[in-house]
């Protein structure tokens, strides 16, 4: 059965933890944008394949985007030009913010507010952060893959184009996937089977 001490103890230390890194301290979201940025240039950028990328922070003096999206991702197909030779070239925005640090910070939180030996803990967050930036990865692969048939680049029937929708839909959802895999990775990588069984009494 569960101490209710622990478990109280835990809660708090994560509600403070949490919210102490989702809080937007000044400069936090420009610095993480640009990592965001820089990981998405590394892993998908033009790797001379007819698609082209750009990861750049986003111009929003116009507010033409919401308030708190902050990266834009510039796709290009070499093979489609205009009249003047140029490229057709497609702007997208993400919110990096939402997309890769808000899973990250809860599953900072979680794993080290865990009442567990502090190297355990550590452990257990080395190994989480390259898991969830799998995650992240693989939800900006998912929006990129959709967004790519804008520009022939993915070609698929209606049907599929259809699941491909849904997909990205659920992929940017921001209160859905990104904290049930955060979840599911704190468990996978801070638990022992025997953290799981009946803790004995000690009065007998």
């Amino acid at each position: 059965m569960p101490d209710p001490k622990r478990t109280l103890v835990f809660a708090f230390g994560f509600l403070v933890i949490y919210g102490l890194l989702i809080t937007p301290w000044p400069g936090l979201k420009p610095f993480y944008a640009r990592y965001f940025q820089a990981l998405g240039r590394a892993v998908f950028g033009d790797n001379g394949s007819r698609r082209t990328l750009e990861f750049q922070p986003l111009d929003n003096h116009g507010h033409v985007w919401p308030p708190n999206f902050d990266t834009a991702i510039i796709m290009g197909n070499r093979d489609w030009r205009d009249a003047t030779g140029q490229s057709h070239r497609y702007l997208l925005t993400v919110d990096a913010w939402q997309m890769g640090w808000t899973p990250t910070a809860f599953l900072t939180a979680l794993t080290l507010a865990t009442p567990l030996p502090w190297r355990r803990r550590l452990g257990a967050l080395f190994r989480g952060s390259w898991l969830i930036h799998g995650f992240i990865l693989l939800t900006l692969g998912i929006f990129l893959w959709n967004e790519s048939t804008r520009l022939g680049l993915v070609m698929l029937s209606p049907f599929w184009k259809g699941v491909a929708n849904q997909l990205e839909q659920l992929a940017l959802n921001p209160v859905g996937p990104s904290f049930f895999v955060a979840t599911l990775i704190w468990v996978l990588v801070t638990f022992r089977r025997r953290d799981l069984r009946p803790r004995e009494d000690p009065d007998f």
